[in-house]
């Protein structure tokens, strides 16, 4: 199969590629890690708006981790994560964020899951039409 060379082809092909998932709060902590050291050329997807046409600052990515971690600590009562999954922990270049209190069960018929928010050092395209979306917004934005 030839790889896709448009803007939505590469980044629909990434999406589908291989993810692990950050199981354990110390595995997440880590990752945050990750990504807080290297914050410049990230693109922040809010899958329920537009694809930004360019990367975050440094400033505003950091921001968009900040508060998605707010969001998580309410989940950190549970043993597990679950909601985050990453291309290579090691050397992140795509992070589907999962909305960790909308999530579908498997196999609950509505097709696959949406990420709620994507982060990307690949310039995101608008996503395929297929999946089912999490009825909370904002995750990012100030509550």
């Amino acid at each position: 199969m030839a790889e896709p060379t448009d803007r939505a082809g590469v980044y629909q092909a990434a999406l589908n590629g291989r993810f692990e998932g950050i199981l354990t709060w110390p595995d997440f902590d880590a990752l945050w890690a990750r990504l807080r050291s290297a914050p410049a050329g990230w693109f922040v997807h809010d899958t329920e708006a537009d694809p930004p046409a360019h990367a975050a600052t440094p400033a505003a990515f950091a921001a968009a981790l900040d508060r998605a971690e707010e969001i998580f600590a309410h989940a950190r009562s549970r043993s597990w994560c679950g909601a985050v999954y990453v291309d290579d922990p090691g050397d992140p270049a795509l992070v589907k964020i999962f909305d960790p209190y909308g999530m579908a069960a498997c196999g609950g018929g509505g097709g696959a899951t949406r990420p709620r928010y994507i982060l990307s050092r690949i310039p995101p395209a608008q996503l395929s039409a297929g999946g089912t979306r999490s009825e909370k917004r904002g995750w990012f934005r100030r509550r």
